[in-house]
C-alpha cells in the first residue's frame, strides 16, 4: 500500500474506472483513457477510497503509468492494485486491495533480496514491466535466467489447461495420475531422487521446448525402486484353477528375489486364481508352473474356469512360470492405470484412465496407503488407499 501510495505521489500510478472491456480495447489500441491525465489529488482521493471500501470489485483500479504505444503490451498502463470483494483463502476478508502478480513479485523479489530469476521464457515480455516498476521505486533489479518448458507426450502442464480440466471434471484434481504435476507424480510412485536426476540428466537449462516420453523417467525410477520394493502376486483377469491331487501347504516365498527383504507366507489349497490368458496360452494338455509352488497340466478350459492336474518336480526350461492367489484368501484389488491424456492428433484419450480387477495375495492388506510393492508379471504399484485395496500402476 506505501509503495502504490508513492508511485501516485510521484505522478507513476493512477486511479482508473473504466470497466474491463473498455481498458482491454484502449490497451490494445495504445490509447490512453481520459482518467491518466487527471490531477494527482483525485488519484489519491480515490486511492484512500479504494482502501476505506467506498468501492466495489470492478469500479475502480490502480494503474501503473507506462507507455501506452510500446510495442511490449505489457507495458501500456497495466493494473497493479484491485479490488477483490471474495475472501482470499487464508486472509480471509482481512484486506480487500490487492496487488497484481507484476506489483507484487517486482517488490517482494527486491524487498528478499533477490538477485537471480530463473523461469520458464513464457515470462519474458513481464522482465521489461517488472524492471519499470522497481526503477520507479528505486529498487535493484535482479539477473534473469530463462528456460524452456519441458512436458511429457500426452500430458499438459499449463495451469490454466489442468485447471479447466478439473473443473470439468475431466480429471479429479491436481494430484491425478496422468498429470506430471509433483503432487500427481509422488501419487503415481516416482521417488523424488528420479524426477531431480530426469531433470538435471536430459532436460537442464534447455532453450528450447521439448517433448518427452513417459519411459525415460520410468527407466530412473525403475533402477532406483527396484532394490527396495517387495514383490507380490496379483492376478488380473482371473480364473479359477481347480487341482487335482495337491494337498493343501503353506509356502514361504522371498519377498524379494535377492533374498534381502525377508519373506512372506501363502496358504495354497486345490483352488487358486490364476490368469486366464496364460491358461489360453498354454492350452488344453500344456504345462505351466505356479511360482514357488507345484508344475500343473492343464486338463480342461472353460469360461473362466479351468482343471488342472498337479505334477511333481521342479519347473523345467522353457516352462510358463505364473503368479497364483488361493481363493480362500484372496482379496479383490483394483489397479488405476495412467495413460496419456490426449492423443498425438490432440484428442482426448478415452483409455487414459484404466480400471484392472483383480484377485491379490493378503500379505497386500499390509501395506499402507504410499506404500510401494511389485506385483509380479504385472508392474510396480502404490497403494493408494487406506480404506480399500486399491492401487496406482506406475510402471512396469
Amino acid at each position: 500500500y506505501e509503495h502504490a501510495r508513492r508511485l501516485i505521489e510521484e505522478g507513476k500510478a493512477y486511479a482508473c474506472t473504466c470497466d474491463r472491456e473498455r481498458m482491454r480495447r484502449l490497451r490494445a489500441e495504445g490509447v490512453e483513457c481520459e482518467h491518466r491525465s487527471r490531477e494527482r489529488e483525485w488519484h489519491l482521493e480515490m486511492w484512500d477510497g479504494m482502501l476505506s471500501g467506498r468501492f466495489g470489485e470492478g469500479e475502480v483500479s490502480l494503474r501503473l503509468m507506462g507507455d501506452m504505444r510500446s510495442a511490449n503490451t505489457t507495458l501500456r498502463d497495466p493494473v497493479i492494485m484491485r479490488i477483490v470483494d471474495h475472501p482470499h483463502p487464508l486472509k480471509g476478508d482481512r484486506y480487500h486491495v490487492w496487488p497484481t502478480y507484476d506489483f507484487a513479485v517486482s517488490i517482494e523479489d527486491a524487498v528478499c533480496g533477490v538477485t537471480h530469476v530463473l523461469r520458464t521464457s513464457e515470462f519474458a515480455l513481464r522482465n521489461e514491466l517488472q524492471d519499470l516498476i522497481r526503477s520507479y521505486l528505486g529498487m535493484p533489479n535482479p539477473t534473469y535466467v530463462e528456460y524452456e518448458r519441458f512436458e511429457f507426450e500426452g500430458t499438459p502442464v499449463a495451469r490454466r489447461e489442468i485447471r479447466a480440466l478439473i473443473e470439468k471434471g475431466v480429471i479429479g484434481g491436481w494430484d491425478d495420475p496422468r498429470l506430471a504435476t509433483v503432487a500427481a507424480i509422488r501419487r503415481r510412485g516416482i521417488v523424488p531422487e528420479a524426477l531431480r536426476e530426469f531433470v538435471l540428466r536430459y532436460v537442464a537449462m534447455t532453450q528450447s521446448r521439448k517433448v518427452y516420453s513417459w519411459e525415460l523417467l520410468h527407466a530412473i525410477n525403475r533402477r532406483l525402486i527396484d532394490g527396495t520394493t517387495p514383490r507380490m502376486f496379483f492376478v488380473d483377469g482371473p480364473a479359477l484353477l481347480k487341482l487335482r491331487g495337491f494337498e493343501p501347504v503353506e509356502v514361504e516365498l522371498p519377498l524379494h528375489p535377492e533374498g534381502h527383504m525377508g519373506t512372506r507366507k501363502i496358504r495354497a489349497s486345490g483352488e487358486l486364481y490364476v490368469r486366464f490368458q496364460d491358461l489360453l496360452e498354454v492350452g488344453v494338455g500344456g504345462v505351466l508352473r505356479l511360482k514357488h509352488l507345484a508344475n500343473v497340466r492343464v486338463l480342461e478350459i472353460g469360461d473362466g474356469r479351468a482343471l488342472g492336474e498337479a505334477l511333481p518336480g521342479p519347473p523345467e526350461p522353457g516352462m510358463r512360470v505364473v503368479q497364483w492367489v488361493p481363493v480362500e484368501s484372496a482379496v479383490p484389488v483394483r489397479v488405476l492405470v495412467p495413460g496419456p491424456l490426449f492423443g498425438p492428433d490432440g484428442a482426448f484419450n478415452e483409455e487414459s484412465l484404466r480400471v484392472v480387477e483383480g484377485y491379490a495375495e493378503r500379505n497386500v492388506l499390509n501395506l499402507k496407503r504410499g506404500d510401494r510393492v511389485q506385483f509380479e508379471r504385472f508392474g510396480y504399484c502404490v497403494r493408494d488407499s487406506d480404506e480399500e485395496p486399491v492401487f496406482v500402476f506406475t510402471h512396469r
